[in-house]
Order: C-alpha cells, then sequence, then structure tokens
C-alpha cells in the first residue's frame, strides 16, 4: 500500500512538474528606487507558453524620463521547478549573463551570432526598435516607446542550454548606469517555455 501512494505521489510530481504555470507573461518592478528613469509601463509576450522554434508576439510600452548613456544590462534566469530553482549559466553571453554596455550589446549580438541565435534575434530588436520611430544609437534620449505585436522568430534551443528546455522560468533584468552607479530599471518576469 505505501509503495502505491509513493508511486502516485511520484507521479503527481511528475506530471506537475510537466505542467506549464504561466499562461500569460508575469512582471513585476524590483527596482530599490521608486523614482527609477526607465520604466517598462506594460509589456505581453503570447502566445504563453513560448515554443521554441516558434513565434512570439511582443507589446510592451517603455519609458526613458531623461537622456541615458552606456549601462550595464545583467540578467538573471532560474528555471523553477517544484524541488527548487536551477540558474541558467551564461554560456557565450546567452543566459544569466551581463552585458557591460547597452551602447554596443546590440551589435555584437549580429556581429559575433552568440551560440549561432543571437544575430537574428539581434536583427530583429534592431528592426523592432526602429519600426517604432527609434533609434538604437546612444545615447538614449528621454522618449516614450510603444511597440504593438512585433512578430519575433524564435531559433530552436541552442544544444548547450538544450538541459533547460521546456519549463517556466524567472527572469531578473537590472540596467544600472555605468557613469553614475544608479540603478535605471529592475524588472522580473516569470515565462513558460515548450
Amino acid at each position: 500500500m505505501a509503495v502505491e501512494v509513493a508511486r502516485c505521489v511520484l507521479g503527481c510530481l511528475f506530471l506537475f512538474h510537466l505542467a506549464t504555470a504561466y499562461e500569460q507573461l508575469v512582471v513585476s518592478d524590483c527596482s530599490k528606487n521608486a523614482n527609477h528613469p526607465l520604466k517598462l509601463v506594460n509589456v505581453d509576450f503570447s502566445p504563453m507558453p513560448i515554443s521554441m522554434p516558434g513565434t512570439m508576439r511582443v507589446s510592451f510600452n517603455a519609458k526613458a524620463l531623461r537622456d541615458l548613456t552606456s549601462s550595464k544590462i545583467s540578467l538573471s534566469i532560474y528555471r523553477e521547478t517544484w524541488l527548487m530553482n536551477i540558474p541558467v549559466p551564461c554560456i557565450r553571453n546567452i543566459g544569466s549573463c551581463d552585458y557591460d554596455d547597452s551602447c554596443v550589446v546590440l551589435e555584437q549580438m549580429i556581429e559575433e551570432d552568440w551560440l549561432g541565435i543571437s544575430k537574428m534575434m539581434g536583427q530583429q530588436i534592431k528592426k523592432m526598435v526602429e519600426d517604432a520611430g527609434k533609434s538604437t544609437a546612444c545615447p538614449l534620449r528621454a522618449t516614450d516607446i510603444e511597440v504593438r505585436d512585433f512578430e519575433f522568430r524564435l531559433p530552436h534551443i541552442p544544444k548547450p542550454l538544450l538541459f533547460l528546455a521546456g519549463g517556466d522560468y524567472k527572469v531578473r533584468v537590472i540596467v544600472t548606469e555605468n557613469a553614475s552607479g544608479e540603478e535605471l530599471m529592475c524588472t522580473d518576469l516569470k515565462m513558460s517555455l515548450n
């Protein structure tokens, strides 16, 4: 009897592990400074869960309340499991990585094509920003940007990251101005991948 109960519990946990928790993107502000100058007003990725490879529609509204110069972008990515959160490592600039200069990171993505996927993603990000009538050049001028239903083509998950394929993820994005050390933005995102 105890063995059957244990099997049932393990089976339920396994099925729970396979199920995706997020049916829509969950976004929260984690900034220590309520007056931070870079604001993500709203953002949506659809469909959720996200399929890789596949297509994803991105909509967002963001504001830069003042001109911004070179900044550090820090990504912390965790795969959420029923047992613990597993940190996604930084592998060739993909994953939980720090990008020291926001002014050059987009061009680096395109030129260096990290893990064979960043060129395609960088080109699409550049097009999305330009289609919204904005420049990707530094400094970033005080502005609002609104993007509605921009369609991203998503690549296959690179082989070095296949062990983390489908599941639920938590991403923290922190942007810090290099010159002043001021935190410009901190945003937490929760999403699911198929």
